[in-house]
């Protein structure tokens, strides 16, 4: 009941015209008459510089804004949007490239009673992994099929299962193509995009993620896999000082580097108890949705 949401229109497929006319009558209204101790913007640096003038003027209103950014790539538009900002918020230590005392790494927001651990009793064979997320090019998932096919050359029992909207077709055909080349329909399934009911449910059933994209952001769904104790293995520049004390930091495009460490692993089945655990543990501690209202605004505390 405390909530209020006031549609631009974008899902009414309004015009641009309408469209700026609303943000603006919006933004008058809340930030004149209603008054805001903070203005949140999330992700889109098209809205800070809109706002603008009324960050200029935000110190006789006692406002603050807040900028929510994580992504690896900064365009020219969102070098402007940090200046229209006091304070930017991103969830990892490289998931935020422009060097600057307005950044605050606070975490990400996982629902950590949805993803939630299940405990297995015995490995399961062949072990199963999961790639998630659009099937589009920066996500490279060609590494994860080579990684497989390794796998394959050694007679190491290995599934890896798809999951995602198919958003770009030619892609798509080119991976199905190289899947055929190598001799994988057994070891490789696309399924599809999953509610994220169901994708907890292949969470449970799955040992690995493989995240081989090198552009991504300080992604969420390698977060929501280890909080449900999937072990996962990345090339993402983000994940690095979280992931490579346990060695799960893959360089980018290194196939055999991924396949390396999965063999180690299902070898290891003590360890790799251990990684489940210790992985969900730093979920719980460092990027819980039950946290994240006190880290955001528990940064006031910091300047």
């Amino acid at each position: 009941s405390h909530v209020h949401v006031y549609s631009l229109g974008k899902e009414e497929g309004e015009n641009k015209f309408k469209y700026l006319y609303r943000f603006y009558r919006y933004f008058l209204h809340i930030f004149f008459i209603v008054r805001v101790d903070y203005v949140f913007f999330h992700m889109g640096e098209i809205y800070n510089v809109l706002a603008a003038p009324f960050f200029l003027i935000r110190k006789l209103f006692h406002t603050k804004f807040y900028w929510w950014k994580t992504h690896g790539l900064i365009n020219r538009l969102g070098r402007i949007a940090l200046f229209f900002t006091d304070i930017v918020l991103t969830a990892g230590s490289k998931s935020f490239p422009i060097n600057t005392n307005k950044l605050h790494v606070v975490g990400h927001a996982i629902d950590t009673d949805r993803f939630a651990f299940a405990e297995v009793a015995d490995q399961k064979i062949p072990a199963l992994a999961v790639v998630v997320g659009r099937i589009t090019p920066i996500k490279k998932i060609e590494v994860a099929i080579d990684c497989v096919s390794i796998l394959k050359q050694k007679r190491i029992p290995f599934m890896l299962e798809i999951v995602g909207t198919d958003t770009h077709e030619a892609y798509r055909k080119s991976l199905e193509t190289q899947c055929h080349d190598m001799d994988l329909a057994s070891e490789i399934l696309f399924v599809g995009s999953f509610t994220q009911e169901q994708l907890v449910v292949k969470y449970h059933e799955a040992t690995f993620m493989l995240h081989p994209a090198i552009q991504a952001g300080f992604d969420k769904v390698v977060l929501e896999a280890m909080a449900c104790g999937v072990i996962p293995l990345t090339s993402i520049p983000s994940f690095e000082p979280v992931l490579s004390r346990f060695s799960l930091f893959v360089e980018a495009e290194d196939a055999n580097g991924y396949a390396v460490r999965i063999e180690e692993l299902l070898i290891d089945k003590e360890r790799l108890a251990s990684l489940r655990q210790q992985l969900r543990e730093i979920v719980v501690h460092e990027h819980s949705l039950a946290t994240l209202s006190q880290r955001i605004f528990g940064v006031n505390n910091l300047i």
